[in-house]
């Protein structure tokens, strides 16, 4: 069994697979007081309609080779603002549908159920989950909804390159350097541009000999 929890409405599921003998889905839910007083569970095919319930009237409308088949009126069983369960079993020849675990009808098939690739509900309604049950192919259970986004997509730029030390392009070494001299450069032989100061020591020399030294 697959399940969606808390569905945005309109709710489009796809269903790839068709359905089988067997297969169910199960609507939990509640309706509520708004404009259309109503909502549908439409089956959808590849580019049409195979079935429609439309609940709180309560009709129901199954597609045919030759058109939509006859219109079938049934007691209804919900008010606005009631919570429900709807259960549509898919047998081998018609649809059971019941609501709150009461039967409210059988319908045959027109179409083979194989056909289905699409579930459709919309309309005054609030779902909280809704359950698949036997189905040919398993339905993906986060499907992705056809509804764009109300928040514009960020743009990003593209990434850059990897900083690479050995390759750079930005600013190459240039290539026409000027030769320097060979002696260019510090030479520790070269004459000072100051005079030589020799025994600037602030005693006196001891091999002085004279006036002012007794030693």
């Amino acid at each position: 069994m697959n399940s969606v929890e808390g569905p945005p409405i309109p709710f489009n599921f796809p269903i790839p697979g068709g359905l089988q003998t067997g297969s169910e889905i199960i609507f939990h839910g509640a309706t509520y007081n708004g404009e259309r007083k109503r909502f549908h569970i439409n089956l959808l095919g590849k580019g049409i309609m195979l079935f429609c319930i439309s609940i709180l009237d309560l009709n129901f409308l199954n597609k045919t080779y030759a058109g939509w088949g006859t219109e079938d009126r049934h007691r209804n069983r919900l008010s606005l603002g009631d919570s429900f369960r709807i259960r549509l079993v898919c047998h081998h020849s018609h649809f059971l549908i019941q609501v709150n675990d009461k039967e409210v009808a059988n319908y045959e098939h027109r179409l083979s159920p194989s056909m289905v690739r699409g579930l459709e509900v919309d309309g005054d309604v609030s779902l909280q989950r809704v359950q698949m049950i036997n189905f040919p192919q398993p339905p993906n259970p986060h499907p992705q909804y056809p509804y764009p986004s109300p928040y514009p997509q960020p743009q990003y730029p593209p990434p850059a390159a990897p900083y690479d030390p050995l390759m750079s392009t930005s600013n190459p070494m240039p290539t026409n350097m000027p030769q320097m001299p060979p002696n260019a450069g510090w030479n520790p032989k070269q004459s000072s541009p100051y005079p030589n100061q020799q025994n600037l020591s602030p005693y006196p020399n001891n091999n002085l000999r004279g006036p002012g030294y007794p030693y």
